[in-house]
């Protein structure tokens, strides 16, 4: 006799987490030893130890500027206090360039400067 597998009910776990299209933030659980920024034609990194200060000015667009060992990084977009929090708390992962075309009312990176000082 041939039995049939039966086929037990998995429960929904919701959908799967997505990265923000900026970039990610680490959870409250872990710390990121560095800070990657991802640019079209290359990916920069820099040790958390390495960031200096990091001032946030609300204009339009508004500027992210962080001050790292021998290096200026300007971040252009709209929503840039997110990102600004995220550095606050030590948990900001990467930030990815995403180009001119916003979604109002959502965090959006423009631009990504990097100057060597």
């Amino acid at each position: 006799m041939i039995m049939g597998l039966k086929q037990h009910p998995v429960a929904d776990k919701g959908p799967i987490p997505t990265t923000p299209d900026w970039g990610s933030s680490a959870d409250y659980s872990t710390r990121p030893v560095a800070l990657r920024f991802e640019v079209p034609d290359r990916t920069v990194s820099y040790p958390y130890a390495a960031l200096m200060r990091w001032e946030w000015k609300f204009s339009n667009p508004e500027l992210l500027i962080i001050t790292a060992v021998r290096s200026l990084i300007t971040i252009r977009g709209h929503g840039l206090d997110v990102l600004r929090e995220a550095l606050d708390a030590g948990r900001l992962q990467h930030v990815r360039e995403q180009g001119m075309k916003p979604v109002l009312g959502r965090t959006h990176v423009h631009s990504i400067t990097i100057e060597a000082r």
